[in-house]
This record gives structure tokens, sequence and C-alpha cells, in this order.
């Protein structure tokens, strides 16, 4: 009896560890096919300005994400890997189609920041023609690896 008692209880432990879905909060262990930006507020502001708006094949697309705490408390956030800034294009459909995702360390920070900090990251994604159609896209960067934890506004872009 106690051995099925230790055992029952040993099973209850590991299931708990392994969470609901085994997915993080954020939505950055989501695949990559269904993916979508995130919309949870961390009270931080995030802008973003995307060079150019209209590509042709072999044309690159300059991102700069700014994150800006504007409130008088420090903004704690938690990542669960290492890509703390990131980006995607997604369809019309709302499916993410690029880039391919990134490798991220499994470090997983808690960054603060503090009243009035500005970051800046910048990226660049360069289209060659093959690997999407040309049409409409939405671009969104953010917080985590895929802008999943928070996202600037998204941008349309066009590939011709």
């Amino acid at each position: 009896m106690k051995m099925r008692v230790g055992t029952l209880l040993c099973v209850l432990a590991l299931v708990g560890c392994a969470g609901p879905s085994g997915e993080a909060e954020d939505g950055e262990g989501a695949s990559s096919t269904g993916e979508q930006p995130g919309t949870k507020s961390t009270g931080l502001r995030l802008e973003m300005k995307v060079e150019p708006r209209v590509l042709e094949p072999g044309e690159s697309i300059s991102i700069e994400l700014t994150v800006l705490n504007p409130g008088p408390e420090p903004i704690s956030v938690s990542f669960n890997s290492g890509c703390l800034y990131g980006f995607g294009l997604w369809n019309q459909d709302g499916e993410l189609v690029a880039p391919e995702s990134p490798i991220c360390t499994m470090n997983a920070p808690i960054i603060r920041y503090e009243p009035g900090e500005v970051v800046k990251r910048s990226f660049r994604w360069e289209w060659d023609g093959r690997q999407l159609a040309p049409g409409v896209y939405e671009f969104r960067a953010g917080l985590g690896r895929r802008g999943q934890i928070e996202s600037a506004p998204p941008v349309g872009i066009r590939l011709r």
C-alpha cells in the first residue's frame, strides 16, 4: 500500500511540473506555424520603424524597435529564453511565415526596465523572392523571439 501511494505521489508531482500545455506563458513555445504576435501588456511602450514598406526581390527591410518604460516605476519582464527581442512576418491568414525561428539560449532572464529607460534594437530581413510569394504581409517586432510577449503596432509591407 505504501508503495502505491508513493508511486502515485511521484506521478502527480511529475505531471504538475509539466504545466497544462508544456508551452511558455508568453507564447514563445508555440509552433512556428501557430505563433501569434504578443498582446500581453507589460506597461512598456513599444514602437517600430520599418523601411522600406515595399520590396522587390533581393531588397532588405530595416527594422528599428524602441522599447520605453514611460512610467515612474521599474517594470520587470520575465523571458523564457535568451531571445529578448525579435520580429516576424504574418500572412493575411494570421500565420507566421518568416523568418525561420532564431536559435536562442536556454537562459531565461528577468529584465528590469527602469523609469524612462529606452532600449533600441535593429534588425534586417532580406527577401530573396523565393521564400515568400509576392503579396501583403504584417510585420511585427517586440519582446521575445518573435514579439510574442508584447509587440509594437504592426506595419503592413508589400512584396512585389
